[in-house]
C-alpha cells in the first residue's frame, strides 16, 4: 500500500510541473532578426522553385521579413543538403 501512495504522490508531483510548466509566459527573443534564406536544391525556373517563391513571398508578409529563395541544384541534392548543414545555427 505505501508503493502505490509513493507512486500516486510521484505522478501528481510530475503532472503539477508540466501543467505548472505550460502556464509559464515564453520568454522568447525577436525573432526573425535578419532575412531567412530557404534554400532549395532544385534548379531556377523548375516546378520546385516556382512553388519556393510564391512560398517565400507569402511568408515574408506574415513574417514581417526578406525571404530570399537560394536554388542549389545538383549533385543529386547533396549540395543544398551540405549548405544547409553549414549554415550558421542562428534560429
Amino acid at each position: 500500500m505505501k508503493v502505490m501512495r509513493k507512486r500516486a504522490w510521484l505522478a501528481l508531483l510530475a503532472a503539477s510541473a508540466l501543467i505548472a510548466g505550460q502556464m509559464a509566459p515564453a520568454r522568447a527573443q525577436d525573432w526573425p532578426t535578419k532575412p531567412i534564406r530557404l534554400i532549395i536544391p532544385y534548379a531556377p525556373g523548375s516546378g520546385a522553385d516556382s512553388a519556393a517563391r510564391l512560398i517565400a513571398a507569402q511568408l515574408g508578409k506574415v513574417l514581417g521579413q526578406t525571404v530570399f529563395v537560394d536554388s542549389r541544384p545538383g549533385g543529386n541534392t547533396t549540395i543544398a543538403g551540405v549548405a544547409v548543414a553549414r549554415a550558421p545555427a542562428d534560429g
